[in-house]
């Protein structure tokens, strides 16, 4: 189209070329019509000629024209029908991303709903069954506390029983010992006294006159 265009334009320019020399021509036939008034009539005949071709040139030029508007015409058509077929692809390509991008969000939001609701089913299995183990690891502490606790009293019974037996026997002991000293010093007093009483009884008649 545009070399058209172009070629359309060189012979627009010929013929204004043309035209200017023509219109020399007859300025210079003008000039001279005085003394070629024999040639008027071939100079005439060839001013129709002339202005035939420039009728069939105007002709041509109108046709041309018309040619570049009916293809103008023709590439805006196309033009708009692609664009109006672009933007039905692009209408059509959007509502299914969208539709695409919907059914996405809707499965991903199942997936998570059902993947809180199993995190949240295995949370109360584990605390309730962590409740249980602690349930019964406080019984069994407290089984053995008791158990413990019990023992620690048997032990701590017989451990007072065996210090009260031993401080008994101790005691006894050192009741036996301090009767024995006790009996001793008696005897020992006793006999004390005695040799006192003989010493007094045999100074008794060396102290007589």
């Amino acid at each position: 189209m545009p070399d058209g265009m172009d070629k359309l334009t060189e012979r627009v320019q010929v013929v204004e070329v043309k035209v200017d020399h023509l219109t020399e021509r007859v300025q210079v036939v003008e000039l001279h019509v005085a003394h070629l008034t024999e040639r008027v009539q071939v100079v005439e005949l060839k001013v129709d000629d002339l202005s035939t071709s420039l009728n069939e040139l105007s002709a041509s030029v109108d046709e041309r024209f018309d040619q570049v508007d009916a293809a103008l015409g023709e590439q805006r058509q196309y033009t708009e029908f692609a664009f109006s077929r672009l933007d039905a692809k692009m209408d059509a390509g959007y509502a299914r991303l969208e539709a695409k991008m919907d059914a996405g969000y809707a499965q991903l939001d199942a997936k998570m709903d059902a993947g809180y609701a199993q995190l949240d089913a295995k949370m109360d299995a584990g605390y309730a069954r962590l409740d249980r183990k602690m349930d019964a690891g406080y019984a069994r502490l407290e089984a053995k506390m008791d158990a413990g606790y019990a023992r620690l009293d048997r032990k701590m019974d017989a451990g007072y029983a065996q210090l009260d037996a031993k401080m008994e026997a101790g005691f006894s002991r050192i009741e036996r010992k301090l009767d024995q000293f006790i009996d001793v010093q008696l005897q020992t007093n006793e006999l004390v006294d005695r040799r006192l009483s003989a010493l007094e009884e045999t100074r008794a008649p060396d102290a007589q006159p």
